[in-house]
């Protein structure tokens, strides 16, 4: 089967994501605020579907983990749970353009996406990146996919994803694409 279209998550795929949101010992009410927490936390679905602003999110976090620090120095922790990419992701997405058309589904936020567009300047390597905090809509809801599908006219038969969560591998193939859970764009390279 030819696909045509490779659909990349970022963190965990592109872009490698700190092992704690937070300094453990910001947090009074439990060790850590781990990726899974994260992904479960209300706050952090409004955030990351553009249903609240940054500053409300940094206000709620702060109320939300009873956080003795300043918005600001939240926000600042907060973006610096981006790493950077991966050693290997430039050459690796400049590989799979030769032969695929690239795009990004990524749930994320509008702090992120300032990092991701302006400091690792992902823009110049993938062209067509949707973020959920600006489609509104957020893996693995099926929603999402075919927001993208529909967006750059490709069957899901046409596309191979890659993502770091389960949840979201489990979704794509769902709706009949080829996926496969990755934790660095080297291991991409392993399925194309």
């Amino acid at each position: 089967m030819e696909h045509k279209l490779i659909l990349l998550d970022l963190g965990g795929v592109l872009i490698k994501l700190g092992d704690d949101l937070f300094p453990k010992h910001w947090l009074s009410s439990s060790p850590s605020f781990t990726l899974k927490e994260w992904f479960n936390s209300d706050t952090a679905r409004q955030f990351e579907t553009g249903a609240i602003s940054a500053d409300e999110f940094l206000r709620r976090l702060k109320n939300d983990l009873q956080l003795n620090q300043s918005v600001e120095k939240i926000g600042l922790a907060f973006n610096d749970w981006l790493q950077g990419l991966y050693p290997e992701t430039e050459d690796v997405l400049q590989s799979l353009a030769q032969r695929y058309q690239l795009a990004v589904l990524s749930n994320t936020n509008a702090l992120h996406e300032q990092i991701i567009l302006q400091k690792y300047r992902l823009d110049h390597l993938v062209s067509d990146m949707f973020f959920s905090h600006q489609i509104g809509l957020a893996k693995p809801d099926a929603a999402a996919f075919e927001h993208v599908l529909n967006a750059l006219s490709v069957a899901p038969s046409d596309v191979i994803f890659f993502d770091d969560n389960h949840a979201n591998i489990e979704a794509a193939k769902g709706l009949g694409m080829q996926a496969h859970q990755v934790n660095s764009a080297l291991e991409i390279l392993n399925h194309t």
